[in-house]
C-alpha cells in the first residue's frame, strides 16, 4: 500500500484538478450523449502487460464522467489533508462503508496489490461538493444527474488480468471491482463513496492532470468535454501531436461508418472554440475532407 505523504501531494491535489490513471484513459470509455444509444460498455485496453476490461449495461456520456472527475478531485483533496485515514481498511467501525466493499469485490488487497494496486479510498461528502466541484449549479435537476451518473457509474465494472493469463483463458487468477460504490442519503444530501483500487491508485501514482476550471467552460459543449479529456491524456504540458479528425470523432462517439461533412464541422468549430478559451493551447487544422488534422501544441 502506498503510504501518502502530505506535502508530497498537496502541490496536486488541491484545487480544481483531478487525477485519472493515465494508462486506462478515461475518455474511451465514454460516448457523446445520445439518448437513443442504448449500446453496453465493453472496452479492453492491454497495458504494461495486463488486460483491463471496463464492461456495463451503458457506456456512460462525457458529461458524467465530469462527475466522476469531481469525485476523484475531492478524493485527492481529503488524501492530501488526511493521509491513509481515507483508505477502507481504516473504516472497520463504519457497517455502510462495509457493506459497500462487500459488494464492491471479493478479492482481498494482497490479490490487488499483486497487480500493482491496492486499497480503495473512501469520501464523505455532499452532492453540494461534488456539483460545486463540477462547477454546475445545486438544483434539482443538477443533483438528479448527478444521482443518473453514480447510478450508472456503479454499475461498471472493471476486471484486471495478467496479459498472459488472459490470452491463455485463465481469468480466475484476475480480479475485479465495480468502478465505485455509493450510498445516499438525500434527507442530509450527503453521500459516501469508495473508489476502486485502480482509481485510488491513481491518486498517488501515475496521473494525467484534470483541469476542472477548464472543463467548467464547456458545460452546455459536451464534445468539448469530450475532446478535453481525448487530448489531455495523450498531449502532455510542453508537447505537440496531431490527430486525424474523423478517426478521433470514431472514438468518440463509438461509431464505425463514414463521418459526415457536418458532424466534422461541428467538431472542427468546437476545437476552435476551445483554441480561444484555452491560453496555453495552439490549435490548428489543415487538409480537407476524411484527411482533415487537428494540431494540438500545449505550451
Amino acid at each position: 500500500m502506498t503510504t501518502v505523504k502530505r506535502k508530497e501531494n498537496t502541490k496536486f491535489l488541491t484545487g480544481n484538478y483531478a487525477k485519472q490513471e493515465r494508462a486506462t484513459m478515461l475518455a474511451d470509455l465514454c460516448k457523446i450523449t445520445n439518448n437513443d444509444d442504448l449500446e453496453g460498455l465493453l472496452v479492453e485496453k492491454e497495458v504494461n502487460g495486463l488486460m483491463h476490461i471496463f464492461s456495463g449495461p451503458r457506456k456512460p456520456t462525457f458529461k458524467q464522467m465530469l462527475y466522476f472527475q469531481a469525485i476523484i478531485s475531492i478524493a485527492g483533496n481529503r488524501l492530501a489533508e488526511l493521509g491513509d485515514e481515507v483508505r477502507a481498511e481504516n473504516f472497520n467501525d463504519d457497517d455502510v462503508v462495509k457493506h459497500l466493499l462487500e459488494n464492491m469485490t471479493d478479492k482481498s488487497i494482497e490479490i490487488k496489490e499483486a497487480f500493482g494496486f491496492g486499497s480503495q479510498v473512501v469520501i464523505y461528502t455532499s452532492y453540494h461538493e461534488i456539483l460545486k466541484k463540477a462547477g454546475l449549479n445545486d438544483g434539482g435537476n443538477s443533483r438528479k444527474a448527478l444521482l443518473d451518473a453514480l447510478m450508472g457509474l456503479g454499475r461498471i465494472t472493471h476486471e484486471v488480468h495478467q496479459l498472459d493469463d488472459y490470452n491463455k483463458g485463465k481469468t480466475d487468477r484476475g480480479y475485479n471491482e465495480l468502478f465505485l460504490q455509493y450510498k445516499y442519503d438525500n434527507s442530509l444530501g450527503k453521500v459516501k463513496i469508495v473508489l476502486n483500487s485502480i482509481s485510488s491508485q491513481a491518486l498517488t501514482s501515475q496521473f494525467t492532470l484534470i483541469d476542472l476550471t477548464i472543463k467548467k467552460l464547456f458545460l452546455k459543449n459536451e464534445r468539448a468535454l469530450a475532446l478535453y479529456d481525448f487530448i489531455v491524456a495523450r498531449v502532455n504540458h510542453k508537447e505537440q501531436q496531431h490527430f486525424n479528425m474523423d478517426r478521433v470523432i470514431k472514438i468518440l462517439e463509438h461509431k464505425n461508418e463514414e463521418v459526415d461533412k457536418k458532424t466534422r464541422n461541428k467538431y472542427k468549430e468546437t476545437l476552435k472554440k476551445m483554441s480561444e478559451v484555452i491560453p496555453d493551447w495552439n490549435i490548428g487544422t489543415y487538409g480537407i475532407g476524411n484527411k482533415l488534422v487537428f494540431n494540438i501544441d500545449r505550451q
